[in-house]
């Protein structure tokens, strides 16, 4: 429930948001992850195939946050961003942020594996996880600033 409504919130306060300056802080756990020797593996295989890879890669990390009440904030290149514990007060969702990335390297390592014995490639992942105070806002203009 509380992810739900932290959701639902989240959303809300961030369509209000005309400008970066327009920023909240907020307390809050954000993690990052992402894939370790990506340049590589890119620069060995067809983009079709790397395209592949990566919507394995994300399909994990998406379902670990979810399940751990986060919200993915952002995905680029090999990366991602998801944020835990906003909107509930009093609750920095560390120890969510950290089952999930628990989670994530758990459950990535056999692909890894299966990755290296398949294809030849060696990857691996990382995680971070920072908690504390947390700019919430966009940045940059807005989509529907952009010129036609």
């Amino acid at each position: 429930m509380v992810e739900q409504r932290a959701g639902r919130n989240l959303k809300r306060k961030t369509m209000a948001v005309k400008k970066s300056s327009d920023a909240d802080v907020v307390h809050a756990t954000v993690l990052f992850a992402d894939m370790r020797g990506y340049t590589g593996l890119a620069e060995q295989l067809a983009p079709a195939r790397v395209v592949a890879l990566l919507d394995e890669f994300f399909g994990v990390l998406t379902a670990a946050t979810s399940v751990h009440g986060g919200q993915v904030f952002h995905l680029a290149g090999d990366g991602m961003m998801a944020g835990f514990g906003i909107g509930a007060p009093g609750h920095l969702g560390a120890g969510a942020a950290f089952a999930a990335g628990h989670a994530m390297l758990q459950q990535f390592g056999p692909i890894a594996a299966r990755w290296q014995r398949d294809l030849g490639i060696v990857t691996g992942m990382g995680v971070g996880l920072h908690f504390g105070e947390v700019a919430l806002g966009l940045l940059g203009p807005r989509f529907d600033d952009w010129p036609q």
